[in-house]
């Protein structure tokens, strides 16, 4: 946590890193309880724009315990803050996300099509490894629909993304805070790098 009780930012991060331990051992309550005070200190901070990252982990947390209308609700505000900020990258990973939770959900047809829209935003960025996390989940909706065919051409893509770019740990999925990696923009030119997280949760 940070050691400054006025740097809210720093808190924001800490809360937010928290919350993902908690999240990736299966705490779940405790990982929305920092979810929260991360977004608490966001506010605090006056830069309530940043809130993208930690509004995707909750909403994806909500997933995890079946509570599917807090998670698309918190989701919908994830992509309201990852737009306002022009993050293109966070409302890919968003929408990766958004398609776990309606997998979960049985909306297969919906998680497809965000799991493709996903994807058209990833085509924009220099990101195989973020790329091959929503082909992934992509893959998972085909397996759920029935769609075997597609479903493995999809692992098969998925598989082999990630080694053609900067995976930041084999097999590994990292939910918004865990790790950034820098992608560079396709449309932007090779010369605009961003900051860009990679991963998120699939099913």
């Amino acid at each position: 946590m940070a050691a400054r009780t006025g740097d809210w930012a720093g808190q924001a991060r800490g809360h937010n890193h928290l919350g993902l331990i908690h999240k990736n051992q299966g705490r779940f309550e405790l990982a929305i309880e920092q979810f929260e005070r991360a977004l608490a200190c966001w506010d605090r901070a006056g830069l309530p724009l940043r809130k993208a990252g930690a509004l995707h982990n909750l909403g994806t947390t909500y997933g995890k315990l079946g509570r599917f209308d807090d998670a698309l609700a918190t989701q919908d505000e994830a992509t309201a803050a990852a737009t306002a900020s022009g993050l293109r990258d966070y409302q890919a990973m968003i929408l990766n996300g958004r398609a776990a939770v309606l997998i979960r959900m049985g909306r297969l047809d919906d998680a497809i099509e965000a799991s493709l829209r996903s994807l058209e935003i990833w085509a924009e960025f220099d990101n195989p490894y973020g790329e091959g996390t929503a082909t992934d989940t992509l893959a998972d909706a085909y397996r759920r629909a029935g769609r075997l065919v597609e479903a493995e051409a999809g692992y098969r893509r998925a598989a082999h993304l990630p080694s053609q770019g900067r995976c930041p740990r084999a097999g590994g999925r990292h939910p918004v805070g865990a790790r950034r990696h820098p992608v560079r923009s396709r449309t932007a030119g090779r010369g605009a790098a961003a900051l860009a997280p990679v991963g998120s949760d699939s099913v």
